[in-house]
């Protein structure tokens, strides 16, 4: 006769998990876990979608003022609420596209510095792409919380590029 016998009387009884379901289950939590959190922070990748989109009007600018052969200006500016950065046409209802000229700031606090002035956080500025491929130069800082972006404007090239917390301003 076996020494160690399962019937299903004996599982009938049992009134807990064993120690591998419990584990098992634990691993799945933290799996899960791992996965979700990362995704419910989302003011990092807040800040880069409106980094990219700035660079983005600013690039598309500067092509199109050599493209045009006239001056193209962007205007940069601070608004508190979405509201209010939101675009709206004269008719009263809202554009279905951004307006290419116009970045509106929504939470993310910006200056702006150049050999000729510095700009107060949030105040309203703008910049000058010309035909010949120049711009009005300076330095553009965004910061949002913990982030910080700053992106160059080069004045004899209108060149922009995002700079790496390393570079010189110069």
């Amino acid at each position: 006769m076996p020494a160690f016998r399962f019937s299903t009387e004996d599982m009938l009884r049992q009134k807990g998990f064993s120690l591998l379901e419990l584990i098992i289950v634990m691993a799945i939590i933290a799996i899960a876990g791992a996965l979700v959190i990362p995704r419910m922070n989302n003011d990092g990748l807040y800040f880069q979608t409106q980094t990219r989109e700035l660079i983005a009007i600013l690039k598309y600018n500067r092509r199109m003022a050599v493209y045009e052969n006239v001056p193209r200006e962007v205007s940069i500016s601070f608004h508190e609420t979405p509201d209010q950065a939101a675009p709206h046409s004269p008719s009263g209802g809202s554009k279905s596209r951004r307006d290419k000229r116009h970045w509106r700031s929504h939470k993310i606090n910006f200056s702006w510095e150049s050999q000729q002035q510095i700009y107060e956080q949030n105040q309203a500025f703008s910049i000058t792409f010309f035909p010949q491929g120049g711009a009005t130069s300076g330095t553009i800082t965004l910061q949002y919380a913990p982030f910080t972006s700053r992106i160059k404007v080069d004045g004899f090239t209108g060149k922009i590029s995002l700079l790496a917390d390393d570079d010189e301003n110069s």
